[in-house]
């Protein structure tokens, strides 16, 4: 049995490019993380980038799910620490899981580790296994902006 693990991508951590770019190529996305994470790396050096995210009001991180080598799936997380608020959008990948396990990973990640309240997701009017996913997992639909649904979660203050 194929052993699934959850990670954090490190900009400077060559396989991770390696696999991102597999990852991108084979889904077809256009949106490319590795130029992302290629820019970052030419712009600061490793201290530089733990200094800046352990010091910046911003959270930006990209998880994965990867499976022998192989990374299954993708989100990108953005948000503010003041205000303990983020947006994950995820990689649109070309086969269409029935349970986005990445989902429940990435909001469990947010809430816990990140310590954000309220969590945003936009979903596409055709993505129906992410709208059940969404709704099946307690997110609150709060309409349609610029032809995506917009999924609200907030956490629950004991």
């Amino acid at each position: 049995m194929k052993k699934e693990e959850l990670f954090q991508v490190n900009p400077f951590n060559n396989n991770h490019i390696k696999m991102i770019q597999d990852f991108e190529r084979e889904n077809e996305i256009k949106t490319r993380t590795t130029d992302f994470l290629n820019k970052l790396t030419k712009e600061m050096t490793k201290e530089e980038y733990g200094k800046n995210k352990l010091n910046s009001n911003e959270i930006e991180e990209s998880l994965f799910i990867k499976e022998a080598k192989k990374i299954k799936d993708s989100c990108h997380i953005y948000g503010e620490k003041d205000i303990k608020s983020c947006n994950i959008s995820f990689a649109p990948i070309k086969t269409k899981l029935q349970n986005r396990r990445l989902l429940s990973l990435a909001v469990d990640y947010a809430m816990n580790i990140l310590g954000m309240v309220d969590i945003f997701i936009k979903a596409n009017f055709d993505d129906k296994n992410m709208i059940a996913n969404l709704e099946a997992r307690g997110f609150e639909s709060l309409g349609e902006e610029n032809g995506q649904l917009i999924y609200l979660k907030e956490k629950e203050l004991i």
